[in-house]
């Protein structure tokens, strides 16, 4: 009777390798992938063996979506209404790994900002910490294996620029007069409000507003300018105080406050005239305003109706030449304007040249 050859040693090995459980996890060789068991090295380039490091049953030689270690998933929100912040604003990342207990992410703009943001935590940037500028908001999320997960935002606007007033002398005329400003923003402009207190008044109003609801035609290229006025007529008589606010479109705001004074009196006006034997006329005109400093008053010397000799003050006196002017009597009057426009006019003196 024959006798059955015995199993060489690394055969033998190799069985108790196979038996021996959790050795290298299960041992399921398939060499067709045909799901039965057998192992032709040849046919396989030599690998045999099922591994499933991520456990999902799938062998890692056929499942596309394993990585031993996962980028982490980032989402990027703007916490504003359109992708334009001011420097409060901010943008908000969320962060999420399957492995890592902290991700450090990178923000990318103007300036460039660094954070460690805990696993499943969010992390916000301000458009201070960004920097102002348009363009892409860059995200570089980084886990410990140094797998980097990229977002890209695009055409964000951060703003921290507050806008600027060119505002007119704050003493007008009411009748007539208005008060006026020109407003920019090297951006945007948002919104622009007048509030006034008169004379005696505890408490502010809004005498006017406006609103800018589109993006200006000069955006990126230049300021966006505008020109404010508001009538006499919406204001309070007399003297207060008027503060104008400018907004731009991220809510960056300024003020601009004056004295305002709405003055619906004109300068009270008396010529005086004589002329010498000489021919030296003399004309001397006395002013007085209820708001405007009397040195501060223009003040004209006409005949007929044309000026003759302009000055400024509360009592100027002009000379004329008699022989400049026709034989007979020469109508004069005085004027004077104040600072708000409001011109005052004498009775009529007439003196006779010879």
């Amino acid at each position: 009777m024959s006798r059955a050859k015995p199993l060489a040693p690394a055969l033998l090995a190799l069985l108790a390798l196979s038996a021996a459980p959790g050795c290298f996890g299960p041992l399921f060789i398939d060499d067709d992938r045909d799901d039965d068991d057998g192992c032709d090295p040849r046919a396989t380039n030599g690998r045999c063996f099922f591994v499933d490091r991520d456990g999902d049953g799938v062998d890692d030689l056929d499942d596309d979506d394993w990585d031993a270690d996962d980028p982490a998933e980032v989402e990027v929100a703007i916490a504003t209404a359109e992708a334009a912040l001011g420097p409060a604003d901010v943008i908000v990342i969320d962060v999420l790994d399957d492995s890592s207990t902290v991700i450090d992410v990178q923000v990318t703009f103007a300036h460039t900002v660094w954070e460690t943001v805990e696993n499943g935590a969010s992390s916000m940037i301000t458009g201070a910490e960004l920097g102002e500028g348009y363009g892409n908001v860059v995200v570089d999320a980084a886990d410990d294996a140094g797998n980097v997960t990229t977002v890209t935002i695009g055409d964000v606007l951060v703003d921290l620029t507050p806008p600027v007033a060119e505002v007119s002398p704050c003493v007008i005329a009411a009748d007539g007069g208005e008060f006026t400003a020109w407003i920019g923003d090297a951006w945007a402009l948002g919104s622009v409000e007048l509030h006034v207190r008169g004379a005696g008044a505890s408490e502010t109003s809004t005498a006017a507003s406006a609103a800018f609801p589109a993006w200006p035609s000069t955006f990126r290229t230049a300021w966006d300018w505008s020109y404010f006025a508001v009538p006499a007529s919406a204001l309070p008589v007399g003297a207060g105080d008027a503060t104008l606010v400018v907004t731009d479109r991220v809510g960056n705001a300024a003020g601009f406050s004056c004295a305002l004074v709405v003055d619906a009196v004109a300068p009270l006006v008396a010529l005086a005239a004589t002329i010498g034997a000489d021919g030296v006329i003399t004309a001397t005109i006395t002013t007085s305003d209820d708001v405007t400093d009397g040195a501060l008053l223009t003040v004209t010397l006409a005949a007929r109706a044309v000026p003759l000799a302009e000055s400024v003050g509360a009592v100027t006196t002009f000379t004329l030449d008699a022989a400049d002017f026709a034989s007979g009597p020469l109508p004069l009057e005085g004027r004077a304007r104040d600072r708000a426009g409001n011109e005052g006019v004498s009775t009529v003196v007439a003196v006779d040249v010879p």
